[in-house]
């Protein structure tokens, strides 16, 4: 099987049961698949659980002066069925309002997205048991000058559940590490987010298995990037030994039909920097961007690991309904197997001290 068959594969299996959020039953099957994977790989499958909760919605209701509005509960969210007092703020959450809004605990909150037309949550807390919507900034604008209560309805449920890294390693020395996440937003397929970085990982991992190399191998498929980083607190928590690890590869949303694929690095020696960017230069359809901190590879990076992701630019389909398998392209998932794939060989035969930045480098370059 070509790489361009076997990573449409791995992507239609991942992003079959639907939206994976963390505790739900698509996000284990998906872990489950990726086990199954590993396993056939040949590789050590260790599992790191930790407890979580599982959340679903059946319906979200706002009615104010007896007309009903457009909104979306935040997920998470408590139900509520009843008139509500309720508070309205637009600015994005930070630890001040939630305190603030604790503090006043409010019956009801409605959040205003900032964007025009968006529905998107605002509030994605299981810690805030205070039942709560976002609206558009048009309806934001018309509760604004209701004077009677609102009525604010939440039909869902909570039960406790867990989540789980999936990780395969091939040796325990000094390593290269490549990983995903699995696990998605509620209400998206996340094909693109990141169905795409765990079908290239799936893939890599079938690939360098069988291959002899110098340096052994752990392939991370992470849970909860998405919302509170507890599968990054897992691996922390289990992980004591950062300095072997030789480099880190992190692959989060890539292979969409209209995107350009990105490649950035931090805390890396010069010569590594020298590896990725030779190597690109057969991908002319990969671009340099600035580091950015936003997913897993943060985990290492801020340890001190050479650090690696691959992502993309000139899409915007992240968390919505739009993220699905029919926006991937199985050729745009094939280069980034093949330029991991190169990057990984250059690299393969280097002493740990080569990959790391040098007190003499300073900031990386």
């Amino acid at each position: 099987m070509d790489i361009s068959s076997r990573v449409t594969n791995h992507l239609k299996k991942i992003c079959e049961p639907g939206s994976r959020p963390i505790g739900s039953a698509a996000n284990h099957k998906a872990a489950a698949y990726i086990q199954e994977v590993f396993l056939t790989c040949g590789l050590v499958v260790h599992e790191q659980e930790f407890a979580c909760p599982h959340w679903q919605l059946t319906r979200t209701e706002l009615v104010a002066n007896g007309k009903p509005l457009q909104a979306e509960a935040n997920t998470f969210s408590p139900p509520c069925n009843e008139p509500k007092e309720c508070k309205v703020y637009s600015p994005r959450r930070d630890q001040k309002i939630v305190r603030l809004l604790e503090e006043k605990n409010p019956q009801a909150i409605i959040t205003v997205n900032p964007q025009i037309h968006a529905v998107a949550p605002v509030i994605e807390d299981w810690d805030l048991l205070i039942p709560s919507v976002t609206v558009s900034p048009d309806v934001g604008l018309q509760l604004m000058n209701v004077k009677q209560p609102v009525r604010v309805v939440v039909v869902s449920h909570r039960d406790k559940s867990h989540g789980s890294n999936i990780i395969g390693t091939k040796g325990t020395r000094e390593r290269i590490v490549l990983c995903a996440h699995y696990d998605t937003k509620v209400k998206t397929q996340g094909a693109f987010d990141n169905g795409s970085g765990v079908a290239v990982l799936l893939t890599l991992a079938e690939l360098l298995t069988q291959r002899e190399l110098a340096t052994d191998m752990e392939f991370i498929a992470f849970n909860d990037e998405e919302y509170n980083g507890l599968g990054d607190y897992e691996y922390v928590r289990h992980t004591s030994e950062f300095e072997s690890i030789h480099a880190v590869i992190n692959i989060d949303g890539v292979g969409h039909f209209l995107g350009s694929h990105t490649v950035t690095i931090m805390e890396n020696s010069q010569a590594l920097r020298d590896v990725v960017s030779s190597t690109k230069e057969k991908y002319p359809g990969i671009v340099w961007v600035d580091p950015w901190p936003q997913s897993n590879h943060s985990t290492f990076s801020r340890r001190g690991v050479p650090s690696m992701a691959v992502s993309s630019v000139g899409v915007d389909i992240a968390h919505s309904p739009l993220d699905t398998v029919e926006r991937i392209s199985a050729d745009k998932l094939a280069e980034v197997v093949m330029f991991i794939t190169d990057i990984v060989d250059a690299s393969d035969d280097k002493p740990l001290a080569w990959f790391r930045k040098s007190k003499k480098e300073g900031t990386d370059k």
